[in-house]
């Protein structure tokens, strides 16, 4: 990686705060506000 000629601590740094970036990325697309829990409402079949 190009950050190792700056030192080790930046680059952990750097890594942290791209994964905590990607988390929050992913947090938003997967938001739980999006689900429709009617579905599961439903009375269960006496089959």
């Amino acid at each position: 990686m190009a950050l190792k000629a700056v030192g080790p601590g930046l680059e952990d740094t750097a890594m942290s705060a791209y994964f905590q970036l990607v988390m929050a990325l992913s947090w938003r697309a997967f938001r739980i506000d999006d689900v429709n829990f009617e579905v599961y409402r439903a009375e269960p079949s006496n089959a």
